[in-house]
């Protein structure tokens, strides 16, 4: 779309809705820096699906960490290979590129743990329901009763 706007030699960026806060902001960052997570996430997806480099071999079978819920039938969690998994190391390694302060990363870390490290549904559910745990917690639907929730 940007070449498509440049052969027609029209403007790429609009920086007409920007506010005077926006504008600081832009100024502060450079495009470059503001894509380094993006770009070190490309990267390194890039790398680790290379078969001849051997890392997918590694990721994916060798330290499958298989766990067994069912007796006979592990169920392979492949940690490593999830796209979370790189999505942190990706916004672990932009940090010196980011230049976020202490006191960002502290923030930052904070709201992680306000939101991250949730339950899925109550410790004890009264009775089968067709509605999902996750979608009757988000509609807001737990209530304590005699029996559990």
């Amino acid at each position: 779309m940007a070449l498509y706007l440049v052969v027609l030699k029209k403007p790429v960026f609009d920086r007409g809705g920007l506010g005077p806060e926006d504008t600081r902001i832009e100024g502060g960052m450079s495009l470059a820096r503001a894509l380094s997570p993006w770009i070190i996430l490309i990267v390194l997806s890039l790398i680790s699906n290379e078969p001849w480099l051997g890392v997918k071999k590694f990721l994916f079978d060798k330290i499958a960490m298989p766990w067994s819920i069912i007796p006979k039938q592990p169920e392979k969690l492949r940690v490593f290979w999830q796209a979370y998994w790189w999505i942190l190391v990706s916004s672990v390694l932009a940090l010196p590129f980011l230049k976020a302060t202490g006191a960002q990363v502290k923030e930052t870390l904070a709201t992680w743990w306000k939101r991250a490290p949730r339950p899925s549904s109550p410790p004890q559910s009264s009775s089968p329901s067709p509605i999902s745990s996750t979608t009757r917690e988000r509609a807001g639907c737990w209530t304590r009763t005699a029996n559990g929730w």
